[in-house]
């Protein structure tokens, strides 16, 4: 396991296979450059029972690799002016039910590893996006700051990347529950075919185990 350099954005030209993001205040970053780590994601994908491996450990705790609770596939945030990779972004697709439980989930949750947007703008007034390919609000999953970024449509399979939940069997879209609170995110960098952007702040490093 190899950190990225505090404060600097990684190289051009080096992805790293693996990046850990956790939510909770105050959020973690976690990657790898080890080249056999690139399956790992499928591997404990689901967590499902048999396989190897079946979730990861996340500074102690154990932690269960599951869908977003939105059931859609993400697409990329993309740094307009340097045109690097910051995060991922779920569409919410039915926003009258969807934007309420995503409002008490991210309450639990800090704003600068995951928030909502709605209309491009995020919801605690940090800067727009460039709204260029969704009407609907979204979710945003963000490794890195950015003033100016915008939707690259991407539709990312789950596979290559799973929320982590405290538990096996998070509650995700039931009708008439809230859902689980999910606790971070772990992704494949090998197909984001952009530089990975690192360079925010207040990020602190993870302990990241497989189990």
């Amino acid at each position: 396991m190899m950190p990225e350099k505090t404060g600097e954005p990684i190289e051009d030209g080096v992805c790293p296979s693996l990046l850990a993001v956790s939510f909770s205040a105050p959020p973690g970053r976690w990657l790898t450059y080890e080249p056999d780590t690139s399956n790992i994601l499928r591997h404990i994908s689901g967590g499902r029972p048999g396989s190897s491996i079946t979730g990861i450990t996340m500074d102690g705790a154990r932690l269960y690799p599951e869908d977003s609770p939105l059931f859609v596939q993400p697409d990329l945030l993309v740094d307009f002016a340097r045109q690097t990779a910051v995060g991922l972004v779920f569409q919410l697709h039915h926003p009258a039910r969807e934007i309420p439980r995503a409002k008490r989930m991210l309450a639990h949750l800090d704003s600068r590893a995951i928030r909502m947007s709605e209309h491009g703008v995020a919801v605690d007034g940090r800067p727009p996006r460039r709204n260029v390919y969704y009407e609907n609000p979204s979710l945003e999953v963000l490794w890195a700051d950015s003033l100016d970024y915008e939707v690259v449509l991407g539709q990312y399979p789950n596979g290559m990347w799973e929320f982590l939940y405290d538990t096996s069997t998070p509650t995700l879209l039931d009708d008439g529950d809230d859902w689980s609170i999910p606790l971070g995110l772990i992704t494949s960098l090998d197909d984001i075919h952009y530089p990975i952007e690192m360079s925010r702040g207040g990020f602190r490093d993870l302990d990241v185990r497989f189990v």
